[in-house]
C-alpha cells in the first residue's frame, strides 16, 4: 500500500534526510599560518618568542601571520616602511645587534657576581632619585613596585625566580640611597677636577646677552681720563645687576637672557635637563659675583677714601686709607 504524503511535508522530510552541509576547508593549514618564518625577521624586524612574533623596535607582540606582521610594520613604524629596502635591512640589522647585546648583558647580570651587580643597580636607582629630586625613601617603594610587576614581566623567563630574588636583595633603603648619592657627588666632582686639570685651556659657553653685559662694563672701565669714584660706582652697580640677574634666572623669567629663554623653552618636556641648565647658569652668575668681590677687593678698601675726593667734609682724615697714595706729598696736599 502506498502512502501519499501531503505536499507540505515533502520539504520537511527532505530537510531531515539531507546530510549537513560540509564545512569549507581552509586553503592553508592554521598551524602553517602561525609558524614563525625567518623572513619576518629579515623583512619586518620580528623575532620569535614562544608562539608570538615580537617587534625589535617597539617590543609589541604580533600573531605570526605575514599580514598581521606587515600591518604592524606599516602602521606603527611608518618612518621605516617608507625607507628603501637596503636602508630597512641596515636598520633591522643594527637593532638586532643591539637587542642581542642587551639580552647578553642582562643574562650576564643575572648569572654574574651578585654583590657587585647589586651595588651597581643600587647606584643607578639612587642616581635616578637624585636626578628627579625625589625623597631618599622612594627607593623602598620603587623596589616594592618592581616586586609586584616582576612576576608578570618575566613570566616566560627561565630565570624568573633568580630575577625576583635579585630584586629582593637590592639595597635601596633611605640610608643606602643617601650614601650612594653622596658617593656619586664626590665621584663626579673628582672626575671634573681631573678633566679640568688635564686641560691647558677650557672655555665656558654662556648666553651671549651675559657676555654683552660684561663687555658693556669693560668698555666703561677702559681708556684714560676715567675718574676713580665713577669707575668704583660702575663696579658696584654691576655687582647689584648680577644679583638681579641671579634672581631673574632663579624665578625662571629670563627677562635679561632672551637667548637662554629661547633655548631652555625647548627643554620643558625634559625637566631634568631644564633644571641642570638653569642651575649651571646660576652657578656661572654666582662665580662671576665671587670673582668680582675678589678682583676688586682693593677698591672696597678705598671706598671711604674715594668718597673723600668728592665729599671731603664727610670723612675724617684719621679714617682714610692713604697707603695707596704714598706717592702724594701730604704736607703739600
Amino acid at each position: 500500500m502506498t502512502v501519499k504524503l501531503p505536499p507540505s511535508w515533502v520539504g520537511v522530510e527532505l530537510y531531515r534526510m539531507s546530510p549537513p552541509p560540509a564545512k569549507k576547508r581552509c586553503q592553508s593549514n592554521e598551524e602553517d599560518i602561525r609558524e614563525f618564518k625567518e623572513y619576518l625577521t629579515e623583512k619586518f624586524g620580528m623575532i620569535k618568542k614562544n608562539d608570538k612574533a615580537v617587534c625589535i623596535f617597539c617590543s609589541d607582540t604580533v600573531v605570526c601571520r605575514t599580514s598581521s606582521v606587515k600591518r604592524h610594520f606599516e602602521n606603527v613604524h611608518k618612518n621605516l616602511s617608507h625607507k628603501t629596502e637596503e636602508e630597512q635591512r641596515e636598520l633591522i640589522s643594527r637593532e638586532l645587534s643591539k637587542t642581542k647585546t642587551q639580552a647578553e648583558t642582562f643574562m650576564n647580570y643575572i648569572s654574574g657576581r651578585p654583590s657587585s651587580n647589586l651595588v651597581a643597580a643600587s647606584f643607578e636607582v639612587s642616581k635616578v632619585i637624585a636626578q628627579h629630586g625625589k625623597p631618599l625613601c622612594d627607593g623602598e617603594y620603587i623596589k616594592e613596585a618592581w616586586l609586584e610587576c616582576a612576576p608578570f614581566l618575566f613570566d616566560n623567563f627561565s630565570e624568573k625566580k633568580k630575577i625576583i630574588q635579585r630584586i629582593k636583595d637590592l639595597p635601596v633603603s633611605r640610608k643606602t640611597v643617601k650614601d650612594k648619592i653622596l658617593k656619586l657627588e664626590r665621584n663626579t666632582a673628582e672626575q671634573l677636577i681631573k678633566d679640568l686639570s688635564s686641560c691647558k685651556f677650557f672655555s665656558i659657553c654662556v648666553d651671549e646677552n651675559f657676555c654683552e653685559h660684561l663687555n658693556e662694563l669693560n668698555i666703561k672701565l677702559q681708556g684714560s681720563g676715567k675718574i676713580l669714584d665713577v669707575m668704583f660706582w660702575y663696579i658696584k652697580a654691576f655687582e647689584m645687576k648680577l644679583k638681579v640677574f641671579k634672581r631673574d634666572v632663579d624665578n625662571e623669567r629670563f627677562r635679561y637672557f632672551p637667548n637662554l629663554k629661547r633655548y631652555i623653552s625647548d627643554l620643558k618636556d625634559d625637566r631634568t635637563d631644564y633644571k641642570c641648565l638653569q642651575k649651571l647658569f646660576v652657578n656661572i652668575i654666582e662665580s662671576t659675583v665671587w670673582q668680582f668681590s675678589t678682583r676688586f677687593a682693593k677698591f672696597r678698601e678705598l671706598e671711604d677714601t674715594v668718597k673723600f675726593i668728592k665729599f671731603p667734609d664727610s670723612i675724617k682724615m684719621d679714617e682714610l686709607n692713604l697707603k695707596m697714595f704714598s706717592w702724594i706729598d701730604m704736607d703739600d696736599f
